[in-house]
């Protein structure tokens, strides 16, 4: 486990600071799950762009595949209690949003979680959470070229792995049955 407080935003630096983690030297296999895996908690409001950087290169340079990565890494939800935010109730995370480069005769609908943007280059497709197979392909066919349609494919694959792995209940905000607190006495007071 690596824990950072210092301003990480290069890819580069990123990377140094996942690869110390990642090492493990001398690491053996255990029973308990949990510790057979690497974390690297950072404390960085602008991580999470760079490790999305990152995650290109894991997939592209290093063989691992765009789902696996896409589970990998995740920003930290804020902890109760912190920031003067509620103790036990946290907002739910934004969902997390794929930007697609269109071009500009593409004919893609517009609905609540889709926006087109207009760019020097053409058009732009922003879809808010996950995106469904028939949206997918819509996305996919717009675009020219084999490589471009794959290319397209494999950001959409990530993309919905994210917001997958956002969907757990705590991500959605859903409030926990409370929980009794630990108390115990100390020369006779509680």
């Amino acid at each position: 486990m690596l824990c950072s407080v210092q301003p990480v935003r290069s890819a580069t630096a990123v990377e140094q600071l996942l690869g110390r983690v990642l090492r493990m030297p001398y690491a053996r296999r255990r029973s308990n799950e949990l510790l057979n895996k690497a974390y690297a908690h950072v404390s960085e409001a602008h991580f999470g762009e760079a490790a999305s950087a990152l995650a290109d290169r894991l997939i592209q340079g290093m063989g691992f595949e765009a789902l696996d990565v896409a589970s990998m890494i995740a920003p930290q939800i804020p902890l109760p209690g912190m920031d003067d935010g509620p103790l036990f109730a946290q907002p739910a995370a934004p969902l997390p949003q794929l930007a697609i480069d269109l071009p500009a005769k593409a004919d893609i609908p517009l609905g609540e979680q889709v926006r087109i943007e207009t760019t020097d280059k053409g058009k732009r497709a922003v879809v808010i959470g996950h995106v469904s197979d028939s949206l997918a392909g819509r996305l996919t066919e717009a675009q020219r070229g084999a490589a471009a349609k794959e290319k397209v494919q494999r950001a959409i694959e990530q993309h919905n792995a994210v917001v997958a792995a956002q969907l757990a209940p705590v991500s959605r905000g859903v409030r926990f049955a409370p929980v009794p607190w630990l108390s115990y006495a100390v020369q006779g007071e509680l």
